[in-house]
């Protein structure tokens, strides 16, 4: 036995259980939505303004999943992880069996709380498993697993769709999918209880006031990411066919996004240890922010190309370095929590007004200058702390 107990407890499989347990989460859970979009828009008919209520209502259900399941206790979180990696393949793949509006709306956000699920208490399993292994500065690549899960949808649905149709394109997805859930099925773990840590819990009126105006100031920048970054999260592959009259282009586009993102987080988290987080985020905000706006003014190869590098390889460094950066100023899990709220309300909010506006003008020009500006206006907020940590 001792050979697989050692075999089990490598760092290797640990950090590969969470690199699939992501991509499950946020790769198909979230993303296989973006690419399959305009696929399902020319079968069946619908607007921008629809398709975005129906992004929205993911990510409502991912947020209510993040605050529940925040509440599950240690000896629950491997049962409650898997009942969401379970949920999150089988709702995947019933979108693609029912072609009811009503019905798109109770699985996605279905889908989105089941995704919250696979997130947070995998990220939390496998976390807990390398500090307790002494992999503590690990942790940060599972987070590779959000860009790994966009490549394979991204280069899984044009083929699905090409031999089956937008529906064979959501249940081949799912069936796809059982590759990462098997792996994370296996590989994540629960530590020992008794090597959990005991957190205390922080009064009410510290968790209100923690970190000042900084913390204030970040919260703002967080927000904004959350909203401008999830429009070309969500409609960028339409986008690009539009603007470049290419489904290769648009395709390989969101494909490129994923490797970007996928790789990012192994070189933002040691840019922000060099230069300082604060420093760091600001010009990730800014890449990003030129990132989005470009389709507007070029609507070239080149220009979708650029624009997906420069997405791609900054909003999981944002999202990581704004975590990091929020424990420095004030300590206690409350601090995660208050920034995944903020970001997820940007990120249900956004959709819906994108989608109308792209639907009243035809384009999506009016919703990218916006997220530009809105994801821009994050360097302004953080520029006076920019010599903090």
């Amino acid at each position: 036995m001792a050979p697989l107990t050692s075999f089990y407890n490598s760092a290797l499989w640990v950090i590969l259980g969470g690199i699939a347990s992501l991509s499950l989460a946020i790769g198909v859970g979230r993303f296989a939505f973006t690419p399959i979009l305009p696929i399902m828009q020319e079968a069946v008919g619908f607007g921008t303004d629809f398709a975005g209520m129906l992004a929205s209502a993911n990510y409502a259900g991912y947020l209510v999943g993040a605050i529940a399941f925040g509440y599950v206790s240690p000896a629950r979180r491997l049962l409650c992880f898997r009942i969401s990696l379970l949920l999150c393949v089988l709702l995947t793949g019933l979108m693609g069996v029912s072609d009811t509006h009503g019905i798109w709306f109770v699985l996605r956000a279905i889908t989105g709380l089941a995704s919250a699920g696979v997130f947070v208490l995998g990220s939390v399993l496998v976390l807990d498993r390398l500090n307790t292994m002494g992999y503590t500065n690990a942790g940060g690549q599972i987070f590779g697993g959000v860009g790994v899960g966009i490549v394979l949808t991204g280069l899984a649905v044009p083929a699905l769709d090409l031999l089956l149709g937008w529906q064979g394109a959501w249940i081949g997805t799912a069936f796809l999918s059982l590759v990462p859930l098997l792996l994370a099925w296996v590989f994540v773990q629960p530590q020992a209880l008794s090597a959990v840590p005991v957190t205390k819990t922080l009064s009410r009126s510290y968790r209100l006031t923690a970190g000042g105006a900084p913390m204030m100031r970040l919260w703002a920048a967080y927000f904004c990411e959350g909203f401008g970054y999830i429009i070309s999260a969500t409609f960028l592959v339409a986008i690009l066919q539009q603007k470049t009259g290419s489904a290769f282009v648009s395709q390989s586009a969101w494909v490129l996004v994923g490797t970007a993102a996928a790789v990012s987080t192994l070189f933002w988290p040691r840019f922000g240890a060099r230069f300082g987080f604060v420093k760091t985020l600001i010009v990730a905000h800014g890449v990003q922010a030129v990132g989005i706006i470009l389709p507007v003014f070029f609507s070239h190869a080149w220009a979708a190309y650029v624009g997906a590098l420069c997405f791609g390889g900054t909003f999981m460094g944002i999202v990581g370095m704004s975590l990091i950066y929020g424990r420095t100023l004030a300590s206690g899990g409350q601090v995660v929590g208050w920034l995944t709220g903020l970001f997820s309300l940007g990120q249900i909010i956004a959709p819906v007004i994108a989608g109308f506006m792209a639907a009243s003008r035809g384009n999506f020009d009016g919703p990218l200058i916006m997220a530009a500006l809105v994801v821009a206006a994050g360097t302004i907020l953080l520029w006076p702390d920019r010599n903090r940590a």
